[in-house]
């Protein structure tokens, strides 16, 4: 096999985004029922979670470190991007942006945004509304068989378009 077609398919197993450095050399088909059943116990905490658990509101706080330490919580960079635009100051900025470095971080390929625009699409043709990144959010939660952590309503609409598990609390 040629150098340059090894490494399109390397990056094809990341494309994923699922799969920790230590497992580069493993072909994701030989991982993924591993990373499925590791993420299934996931739960995907949402922008409007993380927002609630940064200003320590109840029982947002309590339950979110509960989930932290039981290692438990997997986030996007839709997600990541979100409250990164919504930093107070660079020192915010920067304490925010750890958070790819402590938790599963859900990666969002060309087939994940395609599946987000389908669903809004769908949605839209239904009359109800649902922005693209909530779209994306709730795509990466179903591909990656986790469970979703939101305060927002709208995911109830996503949920009984595309049967997406919700966590509650």
């Amino acid at each position: 096999m040629e150098p340059s077609s090894r490494r399109s398919r390397d990056k094809s197993w990341r494309v994923f985004g699922l799969w920790p450095a230590r497992f580069a050399l493993i072909p994701p088909f030989l991982l993924l029922d591993i990373r499925i059943t590791a993420l299934a116990d996931s739960v995907l905490i949402d922008t409007s979670v993380w927002i609630e658990y940064f200003r320590k509101v109840q029982p947002y706080f309590d339950k979110t470190e509960t989930l932290i330490e039981e290692k438990r919580v997997c986030t996007a960079s839709i997600i990541l991007a979100e409250l990164l635009q919504g930093s107070r100051s660079d020192s915010e900025f920067v304490a925010l942006q750890s958070a790819s470095e402590v938790f599963e971080v859900l990666e969002a390929d060309h087939l994940a945004w395609v599946d987000a625009a389908r669903l809004s699409s769908r949605l839209r043709r239904k009359g109800k509304s649902v922005g693209l990144a909530d779209c994306l959010i709730a795509t990466l939660a179903h591909r990656s068989h986790c469970l979703l952590w939101t305060l927002d309503k709208h995911f109830k609409l996503i949920r009984a378009e595309l049967s997406l598990s919700l966590y509650s609390a």
